[in-house]
């Protein structure tokens, strides 16, 4: 009898551990996806508002404005940060696993690994990145990464609006048939008055391969540029 109870136990076992470790996901969001629309130099509200800036963010944005064309760091080929990577006007890739969601990015290859179901450490621990450290979880059907820990000085877009080191960032990524949405809430009272959201939209695109982005050919003068393509 107590074999028999044994025998049972590692068959149930067995069977529960099988079935959680072939478990679908709440979402297949793995694949190609290309921007709906091309994003705009500035970022808007989902309402098509300007952000709230407060007056330090709205003294800070001034000064960056009159520079942009030479301070922006993107231009410079530095990395966007999180979120700006997800407002370029290139492709980007889903790997997922049901432990990891990899975001590969066309736009100077960019990689970002969101590990789900594990805590965020105190940000007091963190090494400022770019891109910040993220954790993400499922919310029914929709992935939620929440990022923080980023350096100071980040640009969230061509004209400079800011983000600053502490700024909390919540995606939430959902499928709306074949459109891939990730609404973003920049949560940064250094610089903003409130909370705010804007929306990135992809289409699906299976198929498409990404591309080489070497950044650093756009910093070549222009007749440089065309000698060293021309003898690649």
């Amino acid at each position: 009898m107590l074999l028999r109870c044994l025998v049972a136990a590692v068959l149930i076992g067995g069977s529960s551990f099988a079935q959680v470790g072939a478990a679908e996901p709440p979402a297949q969001l793995a694949g190609t996806w290309k921007p709906v629309r091309n994003f705009g130099a500035s970022l808007r509200t989902v309402d098509g508002k300007a952000p709230p800036l407060n007056a330090e963010g709205r003294s800070l944005h001034e000064q960056r404005r009159k520079v942009a064309r030479t301070e922006d760091p993107v231009r410079q080929c530095l990395r966007p940060g999180t979120p700006r990577i997800l407002f370029q006007n290139r492709p980007l890739m889903v790997l997922q696993t049901p432990r990891k969601i990899t975001f590969v990015h066309e736009f100077q290859h960019v990689l970002r690994h969101v590990y789900l179901n594990e805590p965020l450490p105190p940000a007091e621990e963190l090494e400022p990145l770019w891109g910040g450290t993220a954790a993400g979880r499922w919310d029914g059907a929709t992935l939620v990464v929440e990022t923080i820990g980023f350096h100071d000085g980040l640009w969230l877009d061509a004209t400079g609006l800011p983000q600053s080191a502490n700024a909390r960032i919540t995606e939430r990524a959902r499928l709306v048939g074949d459109t891939l949405e990730i609404l973003v809430t920049i949560d940064d009272p250094e610089n903003y008055t409130a909370p705010w959201q804007t929306r990135a939209t992809y289409r699906r695109a299976d198929g498409t391969v990404l591309q080489e982005h070497i950044c650093a050919e756009t910093l070549l003068d222009p007749v440089l540029r065309r000698t060293f393509l021309k003898n690649k």
